[in-house]
């Protein structure tokens, strides 16, 4: 099927969270360069990265970045923001030479990475975790052997319709309406909207479970209260184990297609 679908289910913010999907490319200088968001508790920022920089950081993927972010704490790198064009069109174009990175006093590292990559048949997107411990940080009091715990990594999606037949959430061979609340095994679910012929596909890869729950508001009107569907949330749960020495990691893909391609 054709892109042109996805592309017009974005501009109709049936996807709100991916619109930035376009921007996973920019040119610097005549040279292709690679656009990774970064968010920390403080802010988030684009920055841009050639393949020659990719390649000194050992990959040419989102996992690089994350990896380099945990072991170095540190990258110096250009930031992108968005601008008009000579022509009139939004283009991502560098803003400023910055240091990204993790602040030094933190005990847990943590490093997310979103990245944006169109293909044939639609868009990838891929959200990149990685926890390390910081080795910098203070000594926490206590054994010092590896820490369990579970993960957990969110996504939001938008198909507006929370209960018609061409809108649902599908899994294990079954459709449950975009409403559903419920807990599905395994690393994989799929959202559909075959109104405006866009899938969305979500793996999380390595997890467990997918917890997944509407967003609804309380609006009144002139009949009174009533709930409004925002959204579906889908937790990726992961069962980790973080030894003091080595990072954990874990990956998010959403992989939006038109259905009939799909």
């Amino acid at each position: 099927m054709k892109q042109t679908a996805v592309r017009h289910a974005l501009r109709a913010g049936a996807l709100a969270m991916l619109c930035m999907a376009a921007t996973q490319t920019a040119r610097s200088e005549d040279k292709a360069m690679t656009l990774f968001k970064i968010i920390t508790v403080k802010d988030e920022i684009v920055i841009g990265l050639s393949a020659e920089e990719l390649g000194r950081l050992g990959g040419h993927d989102v996992g690089a970045v994350a990896r380099a972010l945990t072991s170095k704490g540190e990258l110096t790198v250009w930031q992108y923001a968005v601008r008009k064009a000579a022509n009139g069109d939004l283009q991502e174009a560098p803003l400023r030479q910055v240091i990204a990175g993790v602040d030094p006093d933190c005990i847990l590292a943590a490093t997310k990475v979103l990245q944006f990559e169109n293909h044939e048949k639609g868009i990838d997107v891929r959200c990149r975790i990685d926890l390390a411990p910081k080795r910098s940080a203070r000594p926490v009091p206590g054994p010092s052997g590896p820490a369990q715990f579970t993960v957990g990594l969110e996504i939001v999606i938008n198909l507006l319709a929370p209960n018609v037949p061409d809108r649902y959430i599908e899994f294990a061979g079954s459709r449950k309406p975009l409403e559903w609340s419920g807990v599905v095994d395994g690393p994989r679910v799929r959202l559909v909207d075959e109104w405006q012929d866009v899938a969305v596909e979500i793996e999380a890869r390595g997890a467990s479970q997918l917890w997944i729950s509407p967003i609804e508001t309380v609006s009144e009107s002139e009949e009174g209260f009533e709930r409004v569907y925002q959204g579906s949330q889908i937790l990726g749960v992961w069962n980790a184990t973080l030894s003091p020495s080595e990072p954990w990691s874990a990956e998010t893909v959403l992989h939006v297609l038109a259905v009939r391609s799909g």
